[in-house]
């Protein structure tokens, strides 16, 4: 195991975690004082989707604020473990970079599948 590897990844998971977790803080903040200050608690649209999100189709609600930052919060940990894989992969550990690319393969399937 090459020590200039683990530093990398060390730094990177840093920045990564840091990164997200402040931009999440940032937007579930600013969702519940939109929320206080307009009063509009419910989300009029039913379920947020991902595909209208990004195509831009809905307006800026307090729910919407609110469905980004946790949205965020759970890509960090996927986003940091994607790094890693890359940096094993980069740094020619491969038995790292495998199990790295297993634990990243488990997350995405864990996090679309629809279960309930």
């Amino acid at each position: 195991m090459d020590s200039e590897v683990m530093r990398k990844v060390r730094r990177s998971a840093a920045l990564i975690f840091s990164s997200g977790v402040r931009m999440s803080a940032v937007l579930i903040a600013l969702g519940l004082v939109m929320a206080v200050v307009t009063g509009d608690t419910s989300n009029p649209y039913g379920v947020l989707e991902l595909g209208r999100l990004l195509s831009g189709d809905l307006p800026i609600t307090p729910s919407l604020v609110l469905f980004l930052g946790f949205t965020v919060l759970v890509a960090t940990p996927v986003l940091n473990v994607a790094s890693a894989a890359y940096l094993f992969f980069r740094g020619k550990d491969g038995s790292l970079a495998i199990i790295t690319t297993f634990v990243l393969l488990v997350l995405i399937v864990s996090l679309t599948l629809n279960v309930g």
